[in-house]
């Protein structure tokens, strides 16, 4: 079920750019780059569902916007933690 409301990749990486540019002008960890070739899809695809769901046509309230954030949220935290060992504060 969850799958019918998760933008897929092929959906999304023509976007990853604007992401990437539009990160530049929010306040991000330095210990996270969303250029990374582990996580960083992952962690940009967050930050358009958490700041940008606009770009895909969807409102803030829209429920595939709370699913996607989950969703690749979820992913980043795996993903960053495979490469930089467990963070408590991303279990």
């Amino acid at each position: 079920m969850l799958e019918k409301h998760i933008f897929s990749q092929n959906v999304l990486d023509p976007l990853n750019a604007e992401v990437i540019r539009r990160v530049e002008g929010i306040e991000v960890s330095s210990e996270i780059d969303p250029r990374d070739p582990t996580y960083g899809t992952a962690f940009a695809n967050y930050l358009l569902f958490t700041h940008w769901p606009n770009l895909l046509g969807l409102s803030p309230e829209d429920s595939r916007v709370f699913y996607n954030r989950y969703y690749y949220f979820k992913q980043f935290a795996q993903l960053f933690q495979s490469r930089h060992g467990r963070d408590v504060g991303l279990d």
